[in-house]
C-alpha cells in the first residue's frame, strides 16, 4: 500500500484554520475514476431520553456496471456502523421507571467536511456537534481512512516506513504550523504531546496527509480548529 500511497500523494503542504463552523451541511460529493461519493444521514429522535441525531455520513456509489466489490460494500458497513457507534456514545442512560426525560437534551449533528477517494484509498473527515445543556456545542472528529482493495481501515502507521516515528512526525509538523500562524505564546504543549502520544485525527488528501486539530486543542487563545497538511516527503522512506 505503502508505493500507492507514494504516488497519488505529492509533496505539498498545507496549513488552514477557518473559523469556527457554521452548522454542518454536506459537501459536494467527491469522484475518484470509478466511484463517488454520496452521503447518507443516520436521524434518531428519543424523547424519553432527550437525544435526537442528525448525522450525515459519506458513503461510496459505483458509477455504472456490475455490482460493487465487496471490499466497497464492506467500506459502508463500516462507515455506518461507526457513526452508529459514536451517536450511541452521546445516548443518554434510560431515566428510571415513573420518571421523565432528562433535564438536559443531548443533540449529536454534523456531517463530512472532507472526502477523497481514489481507485485504492477513501479518506473522510465527519465533523460532529454535540449540544448537552451548555451554551455552547463540543466539536468532535470521526476521521475515516480505507483501503479500497481490501475494505480494512488504514492507520497512520500504514502510510510510514518501517520504524519511523510517526506520531512525533505528525505532531512536528503541526506543531510547527501552528506556531507559525498564531505565535508559540498562544499555544500550549499539552495538545501537542498528546499528538505525540499517538492521539490524532488524521486524513488522506490528494496532495497531503492532513492532521485535525479540535477547537481549543491547542490554544486557550485561539478557539479555531486547524487542519495541518504534511508533505509526504516527511513520510517516505
Amino acid at each position: 500500500m505503502r508505493l500507492a500511497l507514494v504516488a497519488l500523494l505529492g509533496l505539498a503542504a498545507c496549513a488552514d484554520a477557518p473559523d469556527a463552523p457554521a452548522p454542518p451541511t454536506p459537501p459536494r460529493p467527491a469522484s475518484g475514476p470509478s466511484f463517488t461519493v454520496g452521503v447518507d444521514s443516520l436521524p434518531r429522535a428519543e424523547p424519553a431520553r432527550s437525544h435526537t441525531v442528525a448525522l450525515g455520513y459519506p458513503q461510496i456509489r459505483g458509477m455504472s456496471g456490475p455490482p460493487m466489490a465487496s471490499a466497497l460494500r464492506a467500506v459502508n458497513a463500516a462507515i455506518r456502523d461507526t457513526v452508529a457507534a459514536l451517536a450511541d456514545d452521546f445516548r443518554p442512560a434510560e431515566p428510571p421507571a415513573g420518571a421523565g426525560p432528562p433535564e438536559f437534551a443531548v443533540e449529536v449533528t454534523g456531517g463530512p467536511e472532507r472526502v477523497w477517494i481514489s481507485d485504492d484509498l477513501f479518506s473522510a473527515l465527519i465533523e460532529v456537534a454535540v449540544v448537552t445543556g451548555g451554551a455552547e456545542a463540543t466539536t468532535t472528529f470521526l476521521p475515516l481512512t480505507y483501503d479500497l482493495t481490501t475494505g480494512r481501515p488504514v492507520s497512520a502507521e500504514d502510510l510510514f516506513a518501517d520504524g519511523t516515528p510517526w506520531a512525533d512526525t505528525l505532531a512536528a509538523a503541526a506543531e510547527r504550523a501552528v506556531t507559525e500562524r498564531i505565535g508559540a505564546e498562544a499555544t500550549y504543549a499539552e495538545g501537542f504531546e498528546a499528538l505525540r502520544a499517538g492521539r490524532i485525527d488524521w486524513t488522506l488528501a490528494p496532495d497531503a496527509i492532513v492532521v485535525h486539530l479540535l477547537p481549543r486543542q491547542v490554544s486557550a487563545v485561539d478557539a479555531r480548529a486547524f487542519h495541518v497538511g504534511v508533505p509526504l516527503a516527511a513520510v517516505a522512506a
